[in-house]
């Protein structure tokens, strides 16, 4: 930090050299007006003033959803931050009307010899200024403003207030910096002295200005031109490099999704009325509001009802149980496979429920932030994914992912086509990304990539995931093997395998098969008895005992539904998949109690000795296997 003071200080010592010219012009004792020790405060935070800002900012987009996030770094939150840089090198510093030592007083100083005078400058304080078409000529200028001490041989101080203005770009290909010029008290400095006396501090102070400036990581100075340009591209070269490093995914996503902020004019940077606008392209970004996660999802989470409203609260992992879910799949494969024949469908919301589950409800992907309003009023910010699900069609695959700042929504959608060659694998190619696309919203409210190399160099790091795997070119491969683990999750390892795949709409279609004629035998038996069971007037008769069939609640929609199925299985008329699911939709909604009653049903009617082969071969067979 010296050696920038030093360089802002460059005028102040070269016209020191011309004493006639110090006096009445260069003084200026207005800093101590100026200077804005109102904020310095024990208690000043400038990261709590920027969050107190975000939420007003957020506030402003929920009553005008169609507009831009604007968010206003104003002067005060920048001044802040500056006085909190000061102290952290000088913990003493604390200007004002009542400091005495000279670590209170100033923020450091510096003695250089000029002329053949011992000079010291100390710093009493800086702030920024934005000004605004009303105030200058041209809008987007910003001022440094140092406040100065300047002691010539112990006998010659006084104060003043050097001014440093500049003017901002923010080009789409750049950030573009320039200094426009100097004011020393009421003394103005033209740029061309400024750019003369740089020759002047290195020749005397023994400065290499380039060379010290040249240390600096990023951007290119220009010392002829005062100027200093920021290439986006080298910003994310930066990253790019950093990346490399660290071999970290989310690190490349984060990456890529700030060059499509930079392509797309989505980030953009202005001063307008005093203020460092930050403008985010909100309204290309965000969906609707109410945009969710599927209700389904929410069954993973702790309810309670208030005022007749369901409100959920937080993710609860033993509403849960994956093990359990798994054999309510293979539980659900029976029953489809004994009155359907039809080969089995994992529905979307069975993978959805246990990727949901695995991640512990997304809830390490997402921040609360409390932040100080003021007044002793908070507010709590929720930020970052709420969570991932998957939408199956004929023909793609469709990945959800739901981010969240605040009560703001923005939905990403990637679009993956079927590509696959072979029965066993499921290929899909990633082909398109939507963000913030809404129902019947038209081209350009929205924001789509088409050009996705680098997500699929992503992908392509995943790897292994719940049910499936990315290859080297970033496709997503769902082959029999995982699926036949995930089947077996449910039942005795070895016992069955997928031999088949084929996506179809809402879920994926599974031809299952024993993996021995005996297996293959005894559920072959048993998916006989369990027909017979369900279609016997006895197993009706013997339900009107366990439900109540008069109240038209679950009960009589669970005997209802049995009834429909025995009809059907009477008239020889085919049972859809669906039949079967609303079967185990209404079931759901039995007590436990009645639930146990309802398989007891079944299970004594099925042959005893046909019973003990199954569950000696495919696991137990109680309520707890009947899927919800």
């Amino acid at each position: 930090m010296k050696r920038l003071f030093l360089a802002f200080m460059i005028p102040v010592l070269v016209i020191l050299g011309t004493p006639a010219l110090v006096g009445s012009l260069m003084y200026d004792g207005s800093g101590d007006e100026h200077m804005p020790v109102d904020l310095y405060t024990e208690d000043a935070d400038a990261i709590e003033m920027l969050y107190a800002e975000l939420d007003a900012s957020i506030t402003d987009i929920e009553t005008n959803p169609d507009e831009d996030l604007v968010y206003n770094i104003h002067e005060d939150i920048i001044n802040t931050a500056i006085y909190q840089a000061i102290k952290d090198e000088n913990p003493d510093y604390s200007p004002g009307e009542d400091c005495s030592t000279t670590t209170e007083c100033f923020a450091f100083g510096e003695m250089q010899q000029v002329e053949g005078y011992d000079v010291e400058l100390g710093l009493i304080g800086a702030w920024v200024s934005f000004y605004d078409t009303n105030d200058v000529a041209d809008a987007g200028q910003l001022a440094l403003n140092l406040f100065l001490q300047v002691e010539a041989n112990n006998n010659l101080r006084y104060k003043t207030i050097v001014e440093f203005h500049f003017s901002f770009e923010d080009d789409p290909d750049y950030y573009y910096l320039e200094f426009e010029k100097v004011k020393i008290g009421r003394l103005p400095v033209p740029k061309s002295l400024i750019v003369g006396a740089l020759g002047i501090i290195e020749n005397q102070a023994g400065i290499n200005f380039e060379n010290e400036l040249g240390e600096m990581k990023l951007g290119d100075i220009d010392l002829q031109n005062l100027s200093y340009k920021l290439s986006k591209d080298e910003i994310l070269q930066q990253l790019n490099s950093a990346d490399e490093e660290q071999n970290d995914v989310g690190a490349k996503l984060s990456q890529e999704l700030l060059s499509i902020s930079f392509e797309k004019q989505l980030i953009r940077f202005d001063i307008i009325e005093k203020e460092l606008q930050f403008i985010i392209g909100i309204s290309q970004l965000r969906n609707e509001a109410g945009t969710d996660m599927p209700d389904y999802l929410y069954t993973l989470h702790d309810q309670e009802v208030v005022d007749d409203e369901v409100v959920y609260g937080e993710f609860n992992p033993t509403l849960f149980n994956p093990e359990t879910h798994l054999k309510d799949l293979f539980t659900e494969y029976l029953f489809n496979l004994a009155l359907t024949d039809n080969n089995f469908v994992i529905k979307e919301k069975a993978f959805n429920k246990l990727i949901y589950s695995e991640a512990d409800g997304f809830a390490d992907t997402r921040e609360m932030r409390t932040i100080d309003l003021g007044n002793g009023e908070t507010k709590t910010i929720e930020f970052g994914l709420k969570a991932i699900w998957f939408e199956f069609t004929p023909d793609n695959i469709y990945i959800h992912a739901l981010f969240r700042i605040d009560d703001i929504d923005s939905e990403v959608v990637i679009t993956a086509e079927e590509i696959s060659t072979s029965p066993t694998e499921l290929q899909f190619e990633f082909s398109k990304i939507t963000i913030g696309k809404d129902e019947g919203e038209a081209d350009g409210e929205y924001t789509a990539l088409t050009d996705l190399e680098v997500f699929k160099e992503i992908f392509a790091d995943f790897g292994d995931v719940e049910f499936g795997e990315f290859n080297q070119d970033g496709d997503l491969i769902i082959s029999a093997s995982r699926l036949t683990s995930l089947i077996q999750g449910g039942t005795v390892d070895g016992s069955v395998e997928v031999t088949e795949i084929i996506l179809v709409q809402d879920g994926i279609e599974l031809a299952i098969e024993p993996t021995s004629t005996t297996l293959k035998d005894v559920l072959q038996d048993f998916k006989s008895e369990l027909n017979n069971v369900i279609g016997s007037e006895q197993f009706t008769t013997d339900l009107e005992a366990v439900l109540d069939t008069t109240d038209g609640g679950a009960e009589q929609a669970t005997y209802d539904s049995i009834v429909g199925l025995q009809e059907a299985l009477l008239n020889e008329e085919p049972i859809a998949t669906e039949d079967v699911e609303e079967l185990f939709n209404n079931f759901s909604e039995l007590d436990e109690q009645t639930q146990t009653e309802f398989v007891e049903t079944i299970t004594n009617l099925i042959d005893p000795a046909i019973f003990a082969d199954y569950e000696s071969l495919f696991g137990e067979f109680s309520s707890e296997d009947i899927p919800e």
